[in-house]
């Protein structure tokens, strides 16, 4: 029980307290997030010229003359902006980038984040339905790195005894 009375005992316990802490969200970021795509879609005017951080699934990438058009699937952000893929779809909208994009980098189901203003809506077409898409000018693009399937980081702790050696161990795993 010496080891409690160690004077960086408290500010290791500090120091883990904010690390478990949840990320709160700046008051920009909070009014970028604030207006959904579903919602910009629903009316455009009232939410043309807005600027807004969106993001989420990339479902095609289309280079044009002067711009590309990608299509997205929108999800709620995480406080870093990566899209959270758990949670349920905001629905669809597309960004449009001056220039070029390359379409192997900007591929179908890379994960994208995006931020510029609102500038209208377009109509198109989602399988055999009709579908109005919100766009955005896309000043900011994020693309973010293609994550291992099915691994999920996790910080393992672990006391156990083991044979053959004849002593205790302890050990934290990644």
């Amino acid at each position: 029980m010496a080891y409690l009375k160690h004077p960086l005992v408290p500010l290791f316990c500090s120091l883990l307290i904010c690390a478990c802490a949840t990320a709160q969200l700046t008051p920009e970021q909070a009014a970028l997030r604030a207006t959904t795509p579903t919602m910009a879609a629903a009316q455009p005017n009232r939410h043309q010229g807005k600027s807004v951080e969106w993001g989420g699934l990339l479902i095609a990438t289309h280079n044009r003359q002067n711009h590309t058009l990608i299509e997205i699937l929108a999800y709620p952000l995480r406080s870093n902006g990566r899209p959270n893929l758990g949670d349920q779809s905001l629905g669809r909208f597309l960004a449009i980038r001056a220039g070029y994009l390359e379409p192997l980098e900007f591929t179908a189901g890379r994960q994208l984040t995006v931020i510029g203003p609102i500038t209208g809506t377009r109509q198109g077409r989602v399988g055999e339905g009709d579908y109005i898409y919100p766009t955005i000018e896309a000043g900011k693009l994020q693309l973010w790195p293609r994550e291992a399937p099915g691994r999920t980081p996790r910080l393992r702790f672990g006391i156990g005894v083991g044979s053959g050696g004849g002593g205790f161990g302890a050990g934290i795993g990644f």
